[in-house]
């Protein structure tokens, strides 16, 4: 994604403008970034997705869990 001969590499400018819209602050505007192509996108995914490392795995399921963690639903018993 940062490479130089990343083929989406002008998916991720590394400089944009911003477009504040009246606002007064630069983290309160909207930044102006390219239109992603989907099917180039997903072309240049074709590639590295099949090269899973085990530490990626990891991650993903490590991330999985911790959503799902997050998503219980509260204990609601009371301590009368």
């Amino acid at each position: 994604m940062t490479s130089e001969h990343s083929p989406i590499i002008d998916f991720y400018p590394t400089e944009f403008k911003t477009d504040l819209n009246g606002k007064r602050y630069a983290w309160q505007g909207v930044s102006l970034l390219p239109f992603v192509d989907e099917k180039r996108l997903l072309g240049a995914l074709d590639g590295v997705s099949s090269v899973i490392e085990i530490g990626d795995m990891c991650l993903c399921n490590a991330s999985v869990l911790r959503s799902i963690r997050c998503c219980r639903p509260m204990n609601t018993t009371s301590t009368d």
